[in-house]
């Protein structure tokens, strides 16, 4: 083995002369040996063991640090399926929430719990300012939800707190103020054409629906007024009222015409003259025509006979 002194082999050992029986021991110096008849242990040279004993104990001692190591090696792939086999247990159960999820929740009564974060032994992992602005983050995500269940749902009933109070935010006391006069005097002018606007729509919405009238309603003309600003000369309204006449006038002969079978209405008191015969007609015929014209008048009546 790269030295140059060589092993003495097994015949070339030989035992040290014994007197009397002794047992021997074996110590960090050496090995010693007992005398039964004294009883004082004698010291005794150290006798050599042979490489083939040393060979098969190392052997020996390989073989069972193999059988320890396979042990190991068997116990942890045992450890290591066990784990595997919990972990897709867990996973096809979470994969069975999410496929059925109208599936009751299984909940183990006798089982108990606290959070995490919350226990009396956490440390302290958020700020006063950060903890109020998560309950503000948490109390505007449950009224935003509140509002998606209101648009989701519209023939859900409306909930309201009978105790509920509330005032207008722009007409508080301590409102700044936004308007000055003639800006709230046309708001409110707008507001009342929007009105009238919304009740005319309907009217032609709803036809069907029945004329409501006020009886203590009352009005007068908006143009005739006394207040009203002077719009129309004299001439102007005598105008409108020939205009207005023959209007009527020419409504009446309509109806003469488009109901001849009605009796003709006269005034027992009323008379007139001829147009062309009155005393203020100008002359419009010489003498020869008006000859001609009782000659004509003549001829008709003799036929009429």
């Amino acid at each position: 083995m790269g030295s140059s002194q060589s092993i003495p082999s097994t015949s070339e050992i030989k035992d040290a002369p014994r007197t009397n029986e002794e047992h021997s021991t074996s110590t960090k110096n050496g090995q010693k040996n007992l005398n039964e008849t004294t009883g004082v242990a004698s010291a005794e040279e150290p006798t050599l063991i042979s490489t083939d004993e040393e060979n098969s104990s190392d052997a020996d001692s390989s073989d069972d640090d193999s059988d320890d190591d396979d042990e190991e090696e068997l116990d942890e792939g045992i450890l290591e399926r066990r784990m595997i086999l919990e972990e897709a247990r867990n996973l096809r159960m979470i994969a069975e929430f999410y496929h059925c999820p109208e599936k009751p929740v299984a909940v183990d009564g006798t089982a108990c719990a606290r959070c995490f974060f919350s226990r009396y032994s956490a440390p302290e992992q958020v700020s006063s300012e950060e903890e109020e602005e998560r309950n503000r983050a948490l109390a505007d995500a449950a009224n935003l939800k509140k509002l998606a269940v209101d648009y989701l749902q519209p023939e859900r009933p409306v909930v309201c707190d009978g105790f509920a109070t509330g005032r207008n935010f722009f007409t508080r006391p301590s409102a700044p103020q936004y308007e000055d006069e003639e800006e709230l005097i046309e708001h409110e002018r707008i507001m009342e054409d929007i009105q009238q606007l919304k009740t005319t729509a309907e009217w032609f919405l709803h036809p069907e629906k029945p004329v409501s009238v006020d009886a203590t309603a009352c009005g007068r003309n908006y143009f005739t007024r006394a207040s009203a600003p002077e719009y129309e000369d004299e001439d102007s309204m005598d105008e409108r009222d020939q205009v207005l006449s023959d209007a009527a006038e020419l409504k009446k002969v309509a109806d003469w015409y488009l109901h001849p079978e009605k009796p003709v209405e006269v005034d027992a008191t009323a008379c007139g003259r001829n147009y062309f015969t009155r005393a203020s007609a100008p002359e419009y015929e010489d003498e020869d025509s008006m000859d001609e014209r009782d000659q004509v008048l003549s001829d008709a009546a003799e036929l009429k006979k």
